[in-house]
């Protein structure tokens, strides 16, 4: 094996490992669930990565919503966020403080989210979420 494979080679394992780690961390974790609720509309994979009252909340519309549908404009609707504030509350919860755009049906609307994510075991859930209009 050459030199330039075998630096290209450890690059690539770094590059693998850090990912791995950016990934499981809380920001991921926030990041998953905006995914998720937010921009794909999937309440069955934000059950997923959700506990505590967030999980509560989820199941909640679930209920309220279902056998009904998603319209042509939650489907079709787009959604961007961006990072605006991370507050650490010790080693095992973070709040996060996020800016959605949505836009959709000719309309756009910005959201101010508020995601609380806590250590659960070796994993970070959302532990509670709300939206204020911004």
């Amino acid at each position: 094996m050459g030199r330039n494979a075998r630096l290209a080679g450890v690059i690539g394992a770094v590059l693998l490992a850090s990912a791995g780690c950016a990934a499981s961390g809380p920001e991921a974790a926030a990041r998953r669930f905006l995914d998720a609720y937010y921009i794909h509309a999937d309440l069955g994979e934000a059950v997923m990565l959700a506990d505590g009252l967030a999980l509560e909340k989820i199941k909640e519309q679930q209920a309220l919503t279902r056998g009904v549908p998603a319209d042509a404009l939650t489907r079709k609707r787009q959604v961007f966020y961006e990072l605006r504030q991370r507050r650490d509350r010790g080693a095992e919860r973070v709040l996060f403080m996020y800016d959605l755009t949505i836009q959709g049906g000719g309309a756009s609307f910005r959201k101010r989210t508020l995601i609380t994510v806590a250590r659960m075991g070796e994993r970070w859930r959302v532990t509670n979420f709300s939206d204020t209009d911004a």
